[in-house]
């Protein structure tokens, strides 16, 4: 379940696996703090959720910010990379 919410999010399997690992260690930090109303999972659901989509906006915002400045590629354009 926390698998397939974190690559439904992410559309990455390799961003997915960091966010997996994370949604379980915020349950080992927080363990002691956790109150759940009925289903761990549902806690679980919810910290994934949160942690897939906050991690989404930053990759998509530091992808536009590269795209913007000119960092992508080094200032080389596309077209000097295809030659190799």
């Amino acid at each position: 379940m926390v698998w397939g919410v974190c690559l439904r999010v992410l559309r990455d399997a390799h961003e997915a696996e960091d966010a997996f690992q994370a949604t379980f260690l915020v349950l080992v930090r927080k363990a002691g703090l956790v109150r759940v109303e009925g289903s761990l999972g549902r806690w679980l659901y919810g910290v994934a959720h949160r942690y897939g989509s906050s991690r989404s906006t930053a990759t998509a915002r530091n992808t536009r910010r590269e795209v913007r400045s000119g960092e992508w590629g080094l200032g080389t354009s596309i077209k000097s990379w295809a030659s190799l």
